[in-house]
């Protein structure tokens, strides 16, 4: 018999892997053009600011206390960041994603609709820390 070597997590910019990027696609494979409708209808109404618009861990003398879903989706590193504006997966590109829905953001700003009143409370505070 011949052996197989076990498959390895292609790995890229500063040990990121493409297996720990996939939480972003699959959760936006869901989510993404309902949440792109909310923002041009003026009004976030569903959970998918985490995956869609990531965030640095919340993080409190120096300990992570954000949500299960803070843990979950946020960006821990330079090289993360760069590593989800470069990622593609099943058709899903997290760069273009992430750029049309800020895109759709901006618009809503400059229309004069406020973060709070497009995001919503918890949310609008994500957009600045993204």
């Amino acid at each position: 018999f011949a052996s197989v070597a076990p498959s390895r997590p292609t790995t890229f910019l500063g040990g990121v892997t493409q297996k720990g990027l996939r939480r972003f696609t699959e959760a936006q494979s869901a989510a993404f053009d309902r949440a792109l409708r909310e923002i041009k209808g003026g009004k976030k109404a569903t959970c998918w600011m985490w995956f869609v618009v990531p965030t640095p861990p919340f993080v409190v003398d120096g300990a992570e206390r954000g949500s299960f879903l803070n843990r979950k989706f946020a960006l821990r590193s330079d090289e993360e960041a760069r590593a989800f504006l470069s990622f593609q997966d099943k058709g899903i590109c997290l760069r273009e994603n992430y750029l049309e829905i800020l895109r759709a953001i901006r618009d809503q700003l400059l229309a004069g609709r406020s973060a709070t009143a497009l995001l919503g409370g918890k949310d609008a505070p994500k957009l600045a820390s993204s």
